[in-house]
């Protein structure tokens, strides 16, 4: 009996992979962490996100976000995207531990999107609007590795 390959293009494995070098290296990060001190996690090191915690917060709301807004098919405005206030979660904020529960469910979510996508749909671009009211057309393969 023959055997049944699946073919896997060139760019939704570069993109499966990509996630996959992704959810190592926040993996690697999270187990490091989990070593450190509440105090030396929450110290304001004078970064955007000031400490390691809200740094990997940021990381892991940024990612969620992303993968919502590529399951719906829809951005919003381009000035609304990196307002984290709009993504985060209302106080209290995930701890460390809680982190690690939680980011292998939006890694699974993105292989699970791209694996049911269609390479026309990957290369297909979405829009969004800037500013000045004029238009932004990202594809969403680009979209997704500059989540990477």
């Amino acid at each position: 009996m023959p055997s049944i390959i699946l073919a896997v293009s060139h760019l939704k494995q570069t993109l499966l992979d990509d996630i996959g070098y992704t959810a190592w290296a926040n993996q690697t990060l999270l187990a490091v962490c989990a070593k450190l001190t509440t105090e030396e996690l929450s110290r304001d090191l004078g970064a955007s996100h000031e400490g390691l915690l809200n740094t990997l917060r940021h990381i892991y709301y940024a990612e969620r976000v992303w993968l919502r807004r590529l399951k719906a098919d829809a951005l919003p405005p381009l000035v609304e995207i990196g307002d984290q206030r709009l993504f985060a979660d209302a106080a209290p904020e995930p701890v460390l531990d809680e982190l690690a529960r939680r980011w292998p469910e939006v890694w699974q979510g993105m292989c699970e999107w791209l694996n049911q996508s269609r390479d026309d749909l990957l290369t297909g671009r979405m829009r969004t609007m800037l500013p000045n009211g004029g238009e932004f057309l990202i594809t969403r393969a680009d979209y997704h590795q500059a989540l990477g």
